[in-house]
This record gives C-alpha cells, structure tokens and sequence, in this order.
C-alpha cells in the first residue's frame, strides 16, 4: 500500500550545526517554507526543506537550477543559516514522501526490511534505527525458530504493532506540517505546544517532566486565556485548531441530520458559534428546534474530542460575512472566504449556542 504526500521536500547541507532536531517556518510572497536540520557530523547538518505544491510552483522551483534553488532557499533562510551556504552534493531533486505498507512482509525465502517494509516520515526521523532493529528482530528470530516459515512468522508478529505505532505517529507528525497554515495565526507558545505534540507520542505530562521551563510557559499562557465556562480550559485550543464540528439537528420527522461544520467560541458569553447560510437545512431545522448536539474532534488526535448538547439562543446576520472571514483564515488559510464558494444572494447566519451538557474527552491526556 502506497500513499504519495503533497508536501515537496528536498534534503540539503549546511556547515551551519544545528544542535537536536531544528524547525523552521519562513514565508515569503510565494508562501510557507519548513526547514528541518540537524548535525550529523562534526561540521555539518542536515538541511530539509518542504513546501506545499502550490509555493513550490508558485516560486518556480520546479524550473529552477540546482544553483538557483540553493540560492532561492538560502534567502528564504537567510538568518536561520546565519550566512553559511547551503550544500548540494552536485545533486539537487525535490521529493514528494511516500508512505509504504505491507500486508505481507515475506514470499517463500524472501522478506523486506526497512523502508522497503515500512516508510517513516522524516518529521519524526526513525527510519535508519528502525532498518536495523529490523533486522537485529530477524536474526533473533531465525535462531529462536527452526524453519524459515515459523522465524518469518515470528517476526512479523514481533516488529508489526510497534512499526504500526511508528507509522500513526508519522502520519499525524506530517498531516500537521501539511496543513500547518490553519496553526501559523497562534501565538509563539500554543504554535511550539502544537508542533512538538503534533505526533501524540508527546503530551503535556511528558513535556512537564523533560521541559518544565517550557510548560512552565504554556500554563501562563492557558491561565491567561478567557475564563472558563463549560468547556473547559484545557480545550480551548480546538476553537484555534482547524478542528471540524459535527453539527446535530432534527429534521421535521424528528430524525437527526447531520452536517460538518466551521465551529467558534465566544469567550465573552461562553457561547459556541456556527456560521451557515439563511435557507439551508440545518438553518430550517434551528428556527424550528433549536435544541442541538455538536462533536468536535482534535485533528491532531481523534481521541481528543468534546460532546456537546445545547440550545440556540440567538441567531444573528450582521456581522456574519466578517466572521466567516476570520473562520476562513483558520479552517482554509484564506484571508477572506471565497465569493465562489457562495449561492447568488447568500445571506450568512451566525447560529450561538449555549452548552447545556459538555463532554471533554482526553483519555491519554
């Protein structure tokens, strides 16, 4: 099974060192670029720098030479480089990742290791320690077994829920740096909080023992957030992620109906925001029975969510358009939502609903 990425990457050098795993976001008028670099060697590191297709077209870098990509990368950044050159090896290539599974992992004699069996998103690095635990987990095996089907067998069963784990976190790790425009409004310390959690290998309570500073930090931050009504402080943050609401409402039949929805938070009156179109269904079934249910998923880990029934209160127009705005900025990294992706004559409802029961879910939190 094989899943091609959007992102483009290339992997570069620098004599600039670059002490542990280092990030970078740079924009420029073409977009956003991330760089990841670490040493490994005395006097160099690594450099890697991805994109999202439309910035990599957007700055023609697919029509650039090798020395005008170096030099293009080295102005986007320039002070993270501190004024060393980037370094090419005469080979310059963008990439787009591939993630690779395997339902089988061997024929007859024959059996894959490494990324031949199981690709590791960079972001999270991996990939070399796992190739070789692999086959540290295969020569254990042939000498704990004594035919070839049963050492095989072995250690599939071995290598397979823990590459499976590898792999989950690599994929969300990745998915977060594709979609990393919905992050970039947040502040310096939520931004850091998403990025080195984006995995769900880390958590606050790893974070608290290995970065106390840090958390140290994010707890002020979260302290001075707006009080705490009934959704509870600690998941604040989705109404600043690019989190989905799925959005519960009865048709005329009494049947339930259920639509994805862009989802706020009024921190003023503790009330949530939706915003929809004058008309639609689920605006019909609001006027009729205003009582609600709403569920909004962490896209960073769908087992983090909130449940929650409520009423609408209050159903406003004026100022709907301005607040689809600032939700578009959030939920499609558009300043403003696109005047094609409305009807003629749309008129826009911003729905406020007050939570009567709320469900916070965090079960490894």
């Amino acid at each position: 099974q094989t899943d091609l990425r959007q992102n483009k990457y290339i992997w570069l050098g620098t004599h600039q060192i670059f002490h542990g795993l280092t990030y970078a976001f740079r924009e420029n008028q073409d977009g956003l670029f991330i760089s990841h670099s670490y040493k490994f060697a005395a006097d160099t590191s690594a450099f890697i720098v991805e994109c999202l297709p439309e910035t990599w077209y957007g700055a023609g870098l697919d029509q650039m030479s090798e020395q005008a990509t170096r030099e293009y990368l080295e102005r986007v950044f320039q002070d993270v480089l501190g004024g060393h050159s980037l370094l090419t090896n005469n080979f310059v290539k963008w990439f787009n990742f591939t993630l690779i599974k395997n339902r089988r992992w061997s024929y007859e004699n024959v059996v894959l290791l490494g990324d031949a069996l199981h690709t590791v998103h960079f972001s999270i690095g991996s990939g070399t320690k796992l190739a070789l635990e692999d086959a540290v987990a295969l020569a254990r095996a042939f000498r704990e077994n004594d035919t070839v089907p049963t050492a095989l067998a072995a250690f599939k069963k071995f290598r397979q829920a823990l590459i499976s784990d590898f792999q989950d976190a690599a994929v969300h790790s990745l998915s977060w740096l594709e979609n990393v425009r919905s992050q970039t409004h947040l502040e310096p310390v939520p931004f850091v909080y998403g990025l080195v959690t984006r995995s769900n290998r880390v958590g606050y309570n790893r974070l608290k023992r290995q970065a106390p500073e840090f958390i140290q930090e994010y707890d002020e931050w979260r302290r001075r957030q707006p009080p705490e009504g009934k959704i509870p402080r600690q998941f604040l943050d989705l109404f600043q992620k690019r989190a989905f609401g799925h959005l519960s409402t009865l048709m005329p039949d009494g049947t339930p109906q259920v639509t994805s929805v862009y989802v706020d938070y009024d921190a003023a009156s503790g009330c949530l925001l939706i915003n929809s179109a004058k008309g639609r269904q689920k605006d019909l079934n609001m006027q009729r029975e205003p009582h609600v249910a709403l569920e909004i998923t962490d896209p960073d880990n769908p087992n983090r969510y909130l449940q929650i029934r409520g009423r609408v209160v209050e159903i406003i127009e004026e100022g709907a358009d301005a607040h689809l705005d600032q939700l578009a900025q959030r939920y499609i990294a558009r300043e403003k939502y696109p005047l094609t992706w409305k009807y003629a004559g749309e008129v826009r409802r911003i729905y406020k609903i007050a939570p009567d029961h709320v469900t916070a879910w965090e079960p490894f939190g």
